[in-house]
Formats: C-alpha cells, sequence, structure tokens
C-alpha cells in the first residue's frame, strides 16, 4: 500500500518555497505520485496480466488496459468486513452484523488521466514561442501550475485514507473463508489471528472463533 503522507509533504515544501523552479518540481512530485497510484494497481494484479501484453506505460492507457483485461473494478472503492458470529446454514449473507476492518479508496481514472496530462502541460514542457520577437520562458505559468499541483493534491489526500490494499474482488463482490481469531482466557485483553494449520499447537488456553469475510465495493468519490 503506498503511503502518500511523505509524497504530500514534499510536494507542499516545494510549493511554500514558491519560486518558478520549485513549482515546476512540486508538479513533476506530482505527476509521479499519480503514476504511482495506477502502476501500483497495475502491481497487485500482474499474476493476470504480463509486462509485455500492456503495450502501454502511460497511466490511462494502463488503467484501460486492466479494466478491459484484468479486472472491471479494479478502480473502485473496496471494502473488507468481518461478520460478528460464525456462518450458519439458512442465514442470508447481507443480513448479517459486519465490522469494518479495511477500505481501499478508488479513484476515477478519466481524473487522473486528465491530471496527469494537465501537468505535463502546465510544467513539464517549454512553451513554443509564439513569433520571432517572442522570448522562450525558462518555466510556465506559476499561478496555473500551482493551482493544478493543489488539484493532485487533493485527491492524493483522499487516496491517502486508503487502510488496505488488495488485488481485486471477483465478480459479484463476496469472497468468503475460514479464519480463526485466537482470545487467550489469560488475557482477554489481547488477541492475535494465526493460520488455521498451526491452531493445534497452541495449548488449551487458546480458544477458536470462527468467522466469515466479505469484501464489497462501491464506486469512487
Amino acid at each position: 500500500m503506498i503511503n502518500f503522507h511523505p509524497i504530500i509533504d514534499r510536494i507542499e515544501a516545494l510549493l511554500q518555497q514558491d519560486t518558478e523552479a520549485s513549482i515546476v518540481y512540486a508538479a513533476l512530485e506530482a505527476r509521479l505520485a499519480l503514476e504511482k497510484t495506477v502502476y501500483d494497481r497495475l502491481r497487485q494484479r500482474h499474476d493476470y496480466i504480463s509486462h509485455d501484453q500492456l503495450k502501454a506505460w502511460t497511466p490511462g492507457q494502463v488503467v484501460k488496459r486492466l479494466l478491459l483485461e484484468v479486472d472491471e473494478r479494479m478502480a473502485e472503492t473496496t471494502v473488507l468486513s468481518i461478520s460478528r458470529e460464525p456462518y450458519r446454514p439458512g442465514i442470508e449473507l447481507v443480513d448479517k452484523d459486519y465490522v469494518e476492518i479495511g477500505v481501499e479508496i478508488g479513484f476515477n481514472p478519466k481524473k487522473i488521466a486528465s491530471l496527469w496530462q494537465a501537468l505535463s502541460n502546465l510544467a513539464l514542457h517549454t512553451r513554443l514561442p509564439k513569433d520571432k520577437d517572442d522570448d522562450i520562458p525558462d518555466y510556465g505559468e506559476k499561478l496555473a501550475i500551482r493551482a493544478k499541483v493543489r488539484e493532485v493534491i487533493t485527491e492524493l489526500e483522499r487516496l491517502a485514507q486508503s487502510t488496505m490494499t488488495s488485488s481485486g474482488v471477483p465478480t459479484g463482490g463476496e469472497v468468503s473463508c475460514a479464519a480463526i481469531v485466537i482470545f487467550h482466557v489469560d488475557r482477554p485483553d489481547r488477541q492475535r489471528a494465526i493460520d488455521p494449520r498451526f491452531a493445534g499447537l497452541h495449548r488449551p488456553a487458546f480458544q477458536p472463533l470462527s468467522a466469515l469475510w466479505r469484501a464489497g465495493a462501491d464506486a469512487p468519490a
């Protein structure tokens, strides 16, 4: 999972310097962060598509290919919840009481691609001269670049609210598995999860409680 906070801090520090050069460097950092956001979703799904199969590298192209060929819900917000009680036959999953344990914030692929391209147009290319008397500036329009970088920071701050990462949710939106949560009788304030294969290695002081896991996806904000 990407830790966006150091990235945001670097961008903010460059904006605070408030020079033409520092604003451009802030735009570069912002653009790299957008690329990292998309490429991290790709990394999670590299078991399903090879590097050679991508035939693209820009964030917009990568997202489009992943959505079409690997996971149509890749960019959606994914919430992982666990039921408070074990599964019992005859009980509808939607009727169970769930506790949210993690969320992966989704994003709008078109917005990411648009911000990425806008930063390039504003900050990372020298402007073409309009005529023979037009001086070619060292940098782009500082205020316009700053405003666009601020838009990216807002998006990164939203994405930073993620508390987990995942490799996707299958069609239907539900995943179930056997899980063991171990409670120590002598220390009820302490609990930890273990692999069910090793449950027999613990003393009887540990008592297993089975649980049902469910994953659901919603459209990004």
